[in-house]
């Protein structure tokens, strides 16, 4: 077969197998709204990385039974690459974990359906990160994982707490990377809404 041919061939291949993965990619959100999430002592939102611009949280609203409850705002680290297929069923994600260390709370992020899960590090090494609790979407190869730190508290108390910025912002999130907000409870909590724009700056 002639080197042209070779190569229309090759070429095709490769298109051919980028198709599935074009075709899985959810399209980019201008505006966000999260559903409503409900627990005992936490509950928690994801805001889509998959967003144009900055996520601009404009509206919070949360229920909380005791006096010491607080919405908790973090900043996610840079992504750190899945390496391997992980199973739903399974906590063991490979990736480079030596920037994690146990009781580390992170995001895994699965890109190619904007699919996010909460977890916590059970353990790190090299290769991989365990979490105290399996997945609940399975990652695949070329997938994220991204370490959050507390970079915001929103006092709720016992009562039902509404933040509202209209057309402004009560928090600005990282462009490309999701954010995550927490709330505390001591025997029941809902984090009814977040919603708010991606911005571009």
């Amino acid at each position: 077969m002639k080197l042209r041919n070779l190569f229309k061939v090759a070429a095709g291949i490769f298109l051919a197998a980028l198709a599935p993965i074009a075709q899985a990619q959810v399209a980019p959100l201008k505006a966000f709204s999260t559903g409503n999430q409900i627990g005992t002592t936490l509950a928690s939102a994801i805001i889509s990385a998959n967003g144009i611009g900055i996520p601009r949280v404009q509206y919070i609203s949360a229920t909380a039974d005791n006096a010491t409850n607080k919405l908790i705002i973090y900043a996610p680290a840079t992504g750190v690459l899945v390496t391997g297929a992980a199973a739903i069923s399974q906590a063991v994600i490979p990736c480079v974990g030596t920037s994690f260390s146990a009781n580390d709370i992170f995001v895994a992020r699965h890109v190619a359906t904007d699919v996010y899960q909460r977890l916590i590090v059970s353990a790190s090494t090299a290769t991989n990160v365990t979490a105290t609790a399996n997945l609940t979407t399975a990652l695949a190869a070329g997938d994220l994982i991204y370490k959050e730190t507390i970079t915001g508290l929103i006092p709720v108390g016992s009562a039902t707490k509404e933040v509202l910025a209209n057309s402004g912002s009560c928090w600005n999130g990282t462009w490309g990377s999701p954010t995550l907000i927490d709330l505390t409870g001591a025997a029941a909590c809902t984090l009814g809404t977040v919603s708010g724009i991606y911005e571009k700056p």
